[in-house]
């Protein structure tokens, strides 16, 4: 969006936001991949991470929205004039 139209602070603010609720989601996708890991229908918890749901794949919503704040950041500081809060 940013260069298609100009945007502003409340543009930057929502981005936030959303990432902030991605990095949740994240969070708690990996702790329920881990609940379901660890009471899966096999003995070896290793096993159960093999063949079962990946507790670490949710985990790249977090990383994908800390890469988004470091570009918003960029944006708000290489240009405050255009990007004011």
């Amino acid at each position: 969006m940013p260069f298609i139209i100009r945007v502003d602070g409340r543009y930057l603010l929502l981005c936030a936001a959303v990432l902030l609720m991605q990095a949740g989601i994240g969070g708690l996708g990996f702790l329920l991949h881990l609940l379901a890991d660890l009471h899966g229908p096999s003995q070896s918890i290793v096993d159960n991470i093999i063949t079962g749901a990946p507790p670490f794949a949710p985990l790249l919503f977090p990383n994908l929205a800390i890469l988004g704040w470091m570009g918003l950041w960029a944006m708000h500081r290489t240009s405050t004039s255009r990007y004011s809060l």
